[in-house]
């Protein structure tokens, strides 16, 4: 981990962030991001594939106990919530989503705010290709955009920023191959996407 003066964006998520590990994909959207703005010796990646923002949420010691208030420009970078929501039982997904957004991801934002992050940026959760039958497929899809919907419709009221993945076109339909790898993770062409994007965004901060 670089010292506290050095570490600048404190990236926080799943394996899309970590980079996912299959054949050439070892890669992850912040890497796309540090090539563009020149952050490599000044970004911290803790996203850890497989993760939950409720896995983010409690282990955010790591993050604040690393990167605090002492160092008041560092930056947190939160995306994640799809594991949430895949990894719910038939039966047990419809409003899940908000239940995400209120019980892990709000809390998780407002914890790097009190810690004196000065920006915290929430990515909305790309398209994927959910775990279970038609009818939980398509009950995880409902949830996943009303969880996207509330990162959208409450940054204003509460001092972040969006980072809007879910809106790229390109990350809109898991079974295109040219962005998508195996219905859940991006191609490299699919990250350059997200962080050609994400880069101007981030670097405003």
């Amino acid at each position: 981990f670089p010292s506290h003066d050095t570490a600048k964006v404190i990236y926080d998520g799943d394996s899309i962030t970590a980079g996912f590990t299959i054949g050439s994909y070892l890669y992850g959207w912040p890497r796309v991001v540090s090539s563009i703005l020149g952050q490599s010796l000044h970004v911290v990646n803790v996203a850890v594939p497989g993760s939950s923002v409720n896995t983010c949420y409690t282990q955010r010691a790591q993050v604040t106990g690393r990167y605090d208030s002492a160092f008041a420009k560092n930056v947190s970078v939160i995306f994640a919530g799809t594991n949430d929501i895949d990894g719910r039982a038939s039966g047990t997904i419809v409003g899940y989503g908000t239940t995400v957004w209120t019980t892990y991801t709000l809390p998780y934002i407002q914890a790097m705010q009190a810690a004196g992050f000065s920006k915290v940026l929430v990515g909305t959760a790309i398209a994927r290709n959910w775990a279970g039958s038609a009818t939980d497929k398509s009950e995880k899809e409902t949830e996943r955009l009303t969880y996207n919907q509330l990162i959208r419709d409450n940054a204003a009221t509460y001092n972040y920023v969006v980072l809007d993945f879910a809106g790229l076109s390109e990350m809109s339909n898991y079974s295109n191959t040219t962005y998508f790898v195996d219905g859940v993770h991006p191609t490299r062409t699919g990250y350059n996407v997200m962080g050609t994007y994400a880069a101007p965004v981030i670097a405003a901060y």
